[in-house]
């Protein structure tokens, strides 16, 4: 019923439309990312057209667990945090993902990485990742990590489509429906999907923790020679997991919803050299989180007035404006570019044991504000040297200040400096970087641990890139190395003038210097036209001379697999991982089979985590006396996909 509703929404009184046009307009070498790629700006991943669907990759969580020094991971809460490096505080800030030329972001925490690291791709045609501080002209504030998603449109897709997943494990399922055509020099592109993820339940002390959620999503644009308008909508609701509680047991209750929705205007002129940009998006967060223990130490509440529930409601929205001209000077190309976002978040409740608590009772005046305004102007120059030399160069002055008196206006400076050496076979690139991330809004004013005292973290980072490719093939060693200082973390100290018996906690700048650093070796081999190996290998170090394991290494690997045999595609995938919290080894088998049965209906057939040895992450519930206890999870849970795709 819900998929007969989906087509009806998206089609009634459109007619359907003849495939050969799109076969015959289709081709691998015209995917969208060829058009796309940019040497000069990162250090880039591209996932195009065909390996998506090869790989069945149903949502951004299958790109971001086989992402080289990185890991797919969930927060407390159970939403995605590929960063976490605490039980508690959310570390995927300077992970930014974008749709076209529109950022997905939360006001509050800095990136949309929590509301859309697990997205949906149905829509998507291809897929670019930048590592190692890319550069400015691709994100507005700066960043480790972007990601670029590319929607479909006329030119591949003309027509519609139907798609149906279901698990064989728990119930989850995933229904969609795209229509897309073109009417004079106008097109159009229509999308709506329904994706329920039902997983494991766990029993914890008589409760039930949990991890399901509900999405219903939406995507629409109108796009011209030279404009482009952009729709997009997110409903999300669902089981919070285990909360933020890290010492009050099980939750009996932990629910959460958010609704976003945004709209862009993307626009060139002046031949393409001026482009502009306008986004605006909104959205609402809810939930409440209820334990049959009191929170005391983790929320830094003297134990005569602890407390068993939290509810919040709270709305933000974020207004980004861009504009960049490119210029050609010779062997010169320089971008310019201005950027204004504007963040506000309004706290429409927050009550503890269901009684709501005014804003003047609970924050204090210098950590309550409502806006916040980041100003950046940005300058880069590519210099060719000749045809196979290239110097590159960017400087992007910010100013970041809130409505609050008491807060002092941030200034970061931002450099990026490169070398790019191409030739017909080898190409080298290195980057060296400076950049200041300063405090998101949740760091400074959430009620608990926020401070408002809180520096920007520097970090400086080195990368170098070598490659070579042949007829057959592709070879890329990447090495990187960064430190970081002001590094926001979690403290825990006493006060001993106004609670000498409690544990307090607050966020702080570390005093040292993070070191990391990073080696990527990647091979791929084409032994037919479609068919074709990747193999790669990867090792992470981290010295923290703040921690008691001063000095921590994380180890990665992978072998994937594409295969076509007539209407027949395969793909597999093994994800190797060591060194992460839980102490073992993690082996994570994907399987995808796809048989087309005649040119506009196919059947999938996906398996993932098929050993049951996938990565799993450590959970601290309750500080137990004499010894914590923890939960342990797999990140990905073994299941089986079965799905049907019509196209028309």
């Amino acid at each position: 019923m819900r998929l007969l509703f989906l087509v009806a929404l998206l089609w009634v009184q459109l007619s359907a439309q003849e495939l050969g046009a799109l076969l015959k307009a289709y081709e691998l070498a015209s995917d969208l990312s060829n058009k796309t790629k940019k040497e000069s700006a990162g250090n880039l991943v591209v996932y195009t057209r065909d390996d998506l669907e090869r790989m069945q990759a149903r949502t951004l969580k299958d790109l971001f667990n086989a992402l080289r020094f990185y890991r797919y991971v969930e927060n407390r809460s159970g939403h995605p945090d590929i960063l976490n490096q605490d039980p508690i505080m959310y570390n995927s800030m300077p992970i930014r993902i974008y749709l076209n030329n529109t950022e997905l972001i939360s006001a509050t925490f800095g990136s949309g990485t929590i509301w859309f690291g697990d997205m949906e791709l149905d829509f998507v045609d291809h897929v670019e990742i930048y590592q190692g501080f890319p550069s400015f002209e691709i994100g507005i504030e700066p960043a480790a990590v972007i990601v670029r998603l590319y929607s479909k449109d006329v030119e591949h897709d003309r027509g519609g489509r139907l798609k149906y997943s279901g698990a064989t494990e728990n119930g989850a399922y995933a229904t969609n429906a795209y229509y897309t055509e073109s009417v004079g020099n106008l097109s159009f592109f229509l999308y709506a999907g329904r994706y329920e993820d039902q997983r494991t339940h766990y029993p914890i002390e008589g409760n039930d923790v949990s991890r399901d959620k509900e999405k219903q999503s939406f995507f629409a644009s109108l796009k011209s020679d030279h404009h482009r308008l952009e729709l997009f909508g997110l409903n999300q609701e669902g089981d919070e997991f285990l909360g933020f509680a890290a010492n009050a047991g099980a939750p009996y209750e932990a629910q959460g919803e958010t609704d976003y929705y945004s709209a862009s205007y993307h626009g060139d002129f002046l031949d393409r050299a001026l482009t502009f940009d306008l986004d605006y998006a909104w959205a609402s967060n809810r939930f409440v989180h209820r334990y049959s223990e009191p929170w005391l130490v983790l929320l830094g509440i003297p134990l005569l007035t602890a407390y068993s529930s939290m509810e919040q409601i709270n709305d933000e929205a974020t207004l980004t404006m861009h504009l960049k001209h490119h210029w050609y000077l010779g062997d010169h190309t320089l971008i310019a570019g201005l950027q204004f976002r504007q963040k506000r978040l309004s706290l429409q409740k927050f009550a503890l044991d269901d009684n709501d608590i005014t804003l003047q009772a609970f924050f204090d005046e210098t950590r309550f504000f409502s806006r916040q305004d980041i100003y950046s102007a940005y300058l880069q120059d590519d210099y060719a040297l000749n045809d196979q030399h290239m110097l590159t160069l960017s400087l992007m002055q910010q100013h970041y200040t809130i409505n609050n008196d008491t807060f002092e206006d941030t200034t970061p400076l931002q450099i990026r400096a490169g070398y790019i050496y191409t030739s017909e076979a080898w190409y080298a690139k290195t980057f060296l970087a400076h950049q200041e991330f300063p405090p998101e809004l949740y760091m400074m004013m959430q009620s608990f641990q926020g401070n408002p005292d809180l520096k920007p973290m520097s970090s400086n980072a080195f990368t170098q890139e070598f490659a070579y490719d042949w007829q057959w093939g592709s070879a890329r060693l990447l090495l990187g190395f960064s430190r970081h200082k002001a590094f926001p973390y979690l403290d825990e100290y006493v006060d001993l003038f106004t609670n000498p018996l409690d544990t307090l906690t607050a966020l702080r700048n570390r005093d040292g210097t993070i070191n990391r650093n990073d080696q990527s070796l990647e091979l791929t081999f084409r032994f037919r036209e479609r068919d074709k190996v990747e193999l790669s290998a990867f090792r992470v170090g981290l010295q923290d001379p703040q921690t008691s394991d001063t000095s921590r290494r994380y180890v990665g690997g992978m072998l994937r697999l594409y295969n076509t045999f007539g209407n027949v595609d395969l793909f597999n995938e093994l994800l190797v991982r060591d060194g992460d919290p839980t102490e073992r080894t993690s082996y994570d088998y994907t399987a995808a089979l796809r048989v087309h049965m005649t040119d506009d209906l196919s059947i999938d057939l996906k398996g993932e985590n098929l050993f049951d040895r996938g990565m799993e992450w450590r959970y601290l519930y309750d500080d137990d006396f004499p010894a914590d206890s923890y939960l342990q999870v797999p990140t990905v849970e073994r299941r089986i996909w079965v799905g049907l795709e019509y196209l028309f």
